[in-house]
């Protein structure tokens, strides 16, 4: 299942704004905030992708399931 947080917390990790990555999904006249994505538990593969590119990460990343190969997952705050 998509997991929203995963968005902040890369975004806190790499010290982008929240308006670059909304400007990056949505366009540069957007009004639109990366809040949409808690809301929106069925995200678009298209935004999906845009999320990857902007923080350049795979798109499972955003996704609460193990990471292949590790004895970790991306769920935040979770043990």
């Amino acid at each position: 299942m998509f997991n929203p947080d995963v968005i902040f917390r890369l975004l806190k990790e790499s010290g982008k704004s929240p308006m670059d990555l909304a400007k990056s999904i949505w366009g540069n006249d957007t009004h639109t905030t990366p809040s949409y994505f808690r809301d929106h538990p069925n995200i678009r593969t298209d935004m999906l992708e845009k999320l990857s590119v902007f923080f350049d990460v795979p798109m499972e990343v955003f996704f609460d399931k193990p990471i292949p190969g590790t004895d970790r997952n991306n769920v935040v705050g979770h043990h």
